[in-house]
């Protein structure tokens, strides 16, 4: 028999089957795809280590401390993926973190993450919150990441790097068919001791 496959990121798949006599069976079952989720039983796993690169573009053959990461995600049902992530950087930061993502029917998929991360001087957390709705021509979504102060991690290795305190953002698009999409986005970022960034 032949068999044709057609679906979008939300909505209904179809499978058609037609046999040799020319008879065809229609199956079709609802689905919503994102790329928060792995299918039940898939792993998904990346392993970095590496040396900082330091006096960029000045010397060559300039390294100094050791840093890695790892992360691992697996579906532990169609609905539901588990992630964990793990970073250091030798002598300094580092930070232990876990993400639970789940499709809640046509809403959409949510997650939660919740990571540890310090030096030797402190340590913290950091918080969040997340949702999107990928729809066939609509989407739209939100997320949200409170960062304890002693919080640190490997992505503020630079001296003087400003300290987050809290992250959001929030977009809403609309696929036009040919004529292509349109979207908007809002962003803000609140740093500990500087004034709020925001942009839309």
């Amino acid at each position: 028999g032949i068999a044709t496959l057609n679906g979008h990121h939300h909505g209904d798949v179809q499978v058609v089957v037609r046999d040799a006599l020319g008879r065809q069976q229609v199956l079709s079952q609802r689905f919503y795809s994102s790329p928060s989720l792995l299918a039940r039983g898939l792993d998904q796993y990346s392993l970095s280590l590496g040396a900082v690169r330091q006096n960029f573009t000045q010397e060559s053959f300039d390294y100094g401390s050791l840093v890695g990461a790892a992360d691992y995600r697996r579906g532990l049902t169609n609905s539901i993926t588990a992630e964990g992530h793990a970073e250091f950087v030798q002598g300094g930061a580092r930070a232990l973190g876990a993400t639970l993502a789940a499709r809640l029917w046509r809403l959409g998929v949510a997650s939660i993450t919740v990571a540890r991360g310090g030096d030797s001087a402190s340590s913290g957390w950091l918080r969040g919150i997340s949702w999107e709705r990928q729809g066939m021509r609509f989407s739209m979504g939100a997320s949200l990441e409170q960062v304890s102060d002693g919080y640190r991690q490997v992505a503020q290795l630079a001296a003087g790097t400003a300290r987050l305190k809290l992250r959001g953002t929030a977009h809403a698009g609309l696929g036009l068919g040919l004529a292509g999409n349109l979207s908007m986005v809002y962003a803000r970022r609140d740093y500990r001791g500087l004034e709020s960034d925001q942009s839309l």
